[in-house]
């Protein structure tokens, strides 16, 4: 079989057309497949025993595994709690610091709560991440006709027992 001359160039031309269609359709697949990862580490905010009226802090990174930037577009906090993170656009292997403030109640014991975030990841568009730990009881005395709560500030409210509701806010 004898392929004439012309034929050979017209099958080239194709063949180049067609490499350069499939650099150009691999070149928008490759810009398409990036995506954000959200990654945090540690899973929770863990406040082991905290005393009632204090006002502890806790921070984590938050961190972009992926190949476009993770936009945080709300961070919002339970009740009880504020969170604030220290950017809202994270760029790839990049990280940023999610704070969360707590403000214990005086009632003692174990609680939980969360912080959720709300973001561009594809597969975790909202992250609820926990909080945990322990409010721990007061400790009153009463000394003589004086009434004193041990607090972080150590007060004490004499013998004022309208004074109590106001140092327990």
């Amino acid at each position: 079989m004898i392929i004439s001359l012309k034929k050979i160039i017209n099958m080239s031309k194709c063949f180049i057309y067609t490499l350069r269609i499939a650099i150009f359709c691999a070149c928008i697949d490759f810009e398409a497949n990036a995506i954000p990862v959200f990654s945090n580490a540690p899973s929770q905010f863990v406040f082991a025993q905290i005393r009632p009226m204090s006002n502890p802090t806790n921070a984590m990174e938050i961190a972009n595994a992926g190949d476009s930037p993770l936009e945080i577009h709300r961070v919002r906090a339970c009740c009880g709690s504020t969170a604030s993170i220290t950017t809202n656009s994270i760029a790839p292997d990049a990280a940023a610091t999610l704070t969360v403030a707590l403000k214990p109640m005086a009632t003692p014991g174990l609680f939980r709560k969360k912080v959720t975030l709300y973001t561009n990841d594809p597969s975790a568009p909202v992250v609820e991440i926990p909080i945990v730990g322990e409010v721990l009881a007061p400790k009153v005395e009463v000394k003589g006709d004086e009434l004193v709560v041990a607090s972080n500030s150590g007060m004490s409210i004499g013998s004022d027992p309208f004074a109590l509701p106001q140092i327990l806010q």
